[in-house]
């Protein structure tokens, strides 16, 4: 299943940040080196670290698409299947990255981690 990041690359994000495109695509191609987990959050909303009581999905890859939008493809599991049976939902990201004074992240950008949002 693919699920959108709720950012566009090149445009800027709800808190004024820009990612652009190459440094994006970098930051997922280290990042998708490894296993990457979607958790989902406490019940009110906030995350508590990683419990693996929560994993409801594996990150396999990435594309970006002609409108700029980011597609993780994802590999639900059954917890995530009951979760968000017949739902939209979307991702999004922290991670850690200089910015320049136009709030544009820089080359040292790497993903932590993403969050499912609704």
């Amino acid at each position: 299943m693919e699920v959108k990041i709720n950012f566009k690359v090149n445009e800027p994000t709800t808190n004024g940040r820009i990612y652009p495109k190459e440094i994006l695509k970098k930051a997922f191609d280290e990042r998708f080196k490894h296993t990457v987990f979607i958790t989902d959050s406490n019940d009110d909303g906030k995350l508590d670290g990683l419990d693996v009581n929560k994993i409801i999905g594996e990150a396999k890859g990435y594309k970006i698409n002609e409108k700029n939008e980011i597609l993780i493809d994802v590999k639900m599991y059954e917890r995530g299947k009951k979760l968000f049976n017949n739902v939209d939902f979307n991702l999004t990201t922290s991670g850690l990255g200089s910015l320049d004074k136009k709030r544009t992240i820089k080359s040292d950008f790497i993903f932590s981690h993403f969050f499912v949002t609704m």
